[in-house]
């Protein structure tokens, strides 16, 4: 079966990215797709089903006035 999705992405600062990781990979089951380390005097992370890469030439991304990216996603989700 398949529906479908909209899908955004947000990006933020925290001060506690370890816990923010933990939540959202053992506490909602994600995994961690991506990292990056010192980008722009940044660490972070993304977080998502690395066996449904939905933002590959499905998606485009903004950057928002203070410089924070968007990233819509408009398709087809199929439900595993």
């Amino acid at each position: 079966m398949s529906f479908l999705a909209k899908q955004f992405r947000i990006a933020r600062p925290t001060q506690q990215l370890e816990k923010v990781i933990e939540f959202y990979s053992k506490g909602l089951g994600l995994e961690i797709i991506g990292e990056f380390y010192n980008h722009a005097g940044y660490d972070g992370v993304m977080i998502g089903d690395k066996h449904y890469p939905y933002w590959l030439n499905n998606s485009v991304t903004f950057e928002d006035p203070d410089g924070w990216r968007v990233v819509l996603y408009c398709g087809l989700y199929a439900i595993k």
